[in-house]
């Protein structure tokens, strides 16, 4: 009786933690996206012509607002899947050219730092039925992270192959590989393992338990292969038979 009693009670607990989790996250969306419009208006001269170390400055402001951003974001996922809130918006989508833009917009992003970005993709893959939005989400993290923890001169590749009744989309990276011992942390909420960025970048420890919610959601599920010193491979796969949700 008194181990019901107080496991009803760490449910009760846990729900009042994310009720407040989710009204914080939700009450803080607002203020900090009104703050970046007006940083953005300064930017573009509106009031009157600003100074070049003002336009660093504003930059910067704008830099750390979009970072406070995303992580009241994800906060907010978390919230929404932990209460089983979390919506997707399915449809079908041509898988080949959706990862030939993905490829595209994060090209940016590798070329700053120096690492080439791959694409090695079937011809021809699927239409699949998915949520763009949330993969992007999932394409984004795993491709970001590749680049957050890869040293310039090496070279990520974005792979994707018709697997069974599935595809597997992976991204490969040549960085510094993940301790076997540390590798059940990844997928967990602030899971993060010894490994750290190569140029001083900032991680929540969320994004990945986030995006194995969203491939899981999918009726897909995601995995990794790493060895240290010679990089990690994180694969996940989407059906190509279409899913209700």
């Amino acid at each position: 009786m008194e181990k019901s009693r107080l496991y009803q009670q760490l449910i009760e607990l846990n729900q009042m933690k994310n009720r407040f989790l989710g009204v914080a996250a939700h009450d803080l969306r607002s203020p900090i996206a009104i703050i970046m419009n007006y940083i953005e208006y300064l930017l573009e001269g509106h009031p009157g012509k600003i100074t070049e170390s003002q336009d660093n400055i504003l930059n910067k402001m704008l830099k750390v607002s979009d970072k406070m951003l995303n992580l009241v974001n994800e906060l907010l996922d978390v919230n929404a899947i932990e209460a089983g809130r979390l919506e997707l918006f399915m449809h079908p989508v041509d898988l080949t050219k959706y990862l030939k833009e993905c490829y595209e917009e994060n090209l940016v992003l590798s070329k700053a730092k120096s690492i080439e970005l791959a694409l090695d993709i079937e011809p021809e893959l699927p239409v699949i039925v998915m949520d763009p939005h949330r993969i992007d989400q999932v394409m984004n993290n795993l491709i970001n992270n590749a680049i957050k923890f890869s040293f310039p001169n090496t070279t990520i590749t974005l792979r994707a192959r018709v697997m069974d009744q599935n595809v597997a989309i992976s991204v490969q990276d040549q960085g510094q590989g993940i301790p076997p011992q540390e590798v059940d942390k990844l997928f967990t909420e602030f899971g993060k393992t010894s490994v750290r960025p190569t140029a001083g970048e900032k991680s929540t420890g969320l994004g990945l338990a986030i995006v194995k919610r969203i491939v899981e959601l999918h009726g897909g599920r995601i995995w990794v292969e790493s060895k240290v010193g010679i990089g990690s491979i994180f694969t996940f796969t989407l059906p190509q038979a279409a899913r209700s949700v």
